[in-house]
């Protein structure tokens, strides 16, 4: 790398990336929901499968539901490889 993208790679190190964590997350389909159950399921097969029942898969929510999905994200993305499926 030469002086100016270390300079850029040090940049984007260095903010913070909560906002885009929460954007992504409020952002998945349902489709990409129950890929990451599966993901969850196969990296974890002796997990409480109740634990991983989405909560709602309506595409119609009300604020509650979009809390609880939300809530619920932050089980599934919780690896790099979820976190990849989620950035593509």
């Amino acid at each position: 790398m030469n002086s100016r993208n270390d300079d850029v790679y040090n940049f984007i190190r260095s903010i913070p990336k909560v906002e885009l964590h929460a954007h992504l997350n409020g952002s998945l389909s349902n489709r990409t929901l129950k890929k990451l159950v599966s993901l969850k399921l196969e990296m974890n097969p002796d997990i409480n499968k109740e634990y991983l029942s989405i909560p709602c898969l309506s595409p119609v929510r009300d604020l509650n539901q979009c809390f609880e999905v939300f809530s619920f994200i932050s089980k599934v993305v919780d690896n790099p490889h979820a976190v990849y499926m989620v950035c593509i």
